[in-house]
């Protein structure tokens, strides 16, 4: 965290220096909330906010201060890609075993979890990978 801290300050941006309040109020939320819609709900929220950088209509592609923070930025995209990703696959992995274990006390073995909450995980990683 020192590193992106020592980044931060070094992008001269007023703009920059804005959104990373705001990036940072929706990376806490994030965190501190359990389950795993609402982080991704958030995490969409967070990838607006940083494509927003991304696409700045004041980019210099020759300016440092442009360079460190689409640098910072799609650093940070990656990193809540990652998280939120292991995230969702833990989660679909536990609903699919709770839903088998489920099924086999009930003596329905092949029967599949309800296809909304299970699709909505699997387009969700999908988009997070691409």
């Amino acid at each position: 965290m020192v590193k992106r801290e020592i980044m931060d300050e070094k992008i001269n941006c007023l703009r920059y220096q804005k959104k990373k309040l705001v990036i940072k109020n929706i990376d806490d939320k994030i965190h501190t909330v359990s389950w795993v819609m609402e982080k991704a709900v958030l995490l969409e929220v967070l990838y607006e906010e940083l494509n927003g950088l991304l696409s700045c209509r004041d980019h210099k592609t020759e300016d440092p201060n442009c360079q460190n923070c689409h640098l910072a930025t799609g650093l940070y995209k990656k990193k809540a890609s990652m998280i939120i990703t292991e995230e969702l696959y833990k989660e679909r992995n536990e609903l699919l075993s709770y839903w088998d274990q489920k099924n086999k006390n009930l003596g329905y073995e092949n029967l599949q979890p309800k296809a909304t909450l299970h699709q909505k995980l699997e387009k969700l990683i999908i988009k997070l990978k691409s």
